[in-house]
């Protein structure tokens, strides 16, 4: 570990002193290498995945998708072996999730019930509400963002307990949840709906 908390020294120093220069993007891409031998590999992802956003341009990016790309396929890898894993770090933006059959065709109604609901109870908030399919199973209403895990928890027992969505009213099975950022890639991409509700329950639910 000694190696790898030297480079980060050299990393923060260089970014402290030269704050915006030619070789910044190299320093970054340095310090995500770090965090892949260190950290979480899914941090380690999130990481490539927002440097790439913001530096598409460098020459140095190109290499960057590739560490992606063998970084997710290793992943999914893993996945298939012991199940998907999730980022065990919560201080980053959340969003609310309200999961539902697909074969119900429920978009159109629950779309509008969300947005009434945020209007009223979270104007000042100014939250926003998206309608996504997961897979031919699920779709679900995404509503973005909250600053905190508190934040969203608190989002989070408001609409349960003022059940905006009805449904005691509809033939349907919901899930409600909320996850990071970081998560909800990883619950994208697995489209294991499952294992992240255990991971909820673990660390939220049950007030971890």
């Amino acid at each position: 570990m000694g190696a790898y908390d030297s480079a980060l020294l050299l990393c923060d120093k260089g970014f402290r002193e030269y704050p915006e220069t030619v070789f910044t993007p190299r320093l970054k891409l340095l310090q995500i290498l770090v965090t892949g031998k260190t950290e979480d590999i899914n941090l380690y992802q999130y990481q490539l995945s927002d440097f790439i956003e913001k530096n598409p341009d460098t020459d140095i990016t190109p290499y960057a998708k590739d560490l992606l790309e063998a970084s997710r396929s290793f992943l999914e890898k893993q996945r298939r072996i012991i199940g998907t894993e999730y980022i065990k770090y919560f201080e980053e933006k959340h969003y609310f999730i309200l999961l539902f059959d697909a074969g119900k065709n429920l978009s159109d109604q629950l779309m509008p019930k969300v947005d009434s609901y945020n209007r009223e109870n979270f104007s000042e908030r100014n939250l926003m509400t998206s309608n996504l399919i997961l897979n031919e199973q699920h779709v679900m209403v995404m509503v973005s963002d909250f600053d905190s895990k508190a934040e969203a928890l608190a989002y989070y027992e408001s609409f349960v307990k003022a059940d905006p969505a009805s449904e005691n009213t509809i033939n349907s099975k919901f899930f409600k949840f909320v996850l990071t950022k970081s998560n909800f890639n990883i619950f994208y991409d697995s489209k294991d709906p499952e294992s992240y509700l255990r991971f909820f329950e673990k660390h939220y639910a049950n007030g971890s």
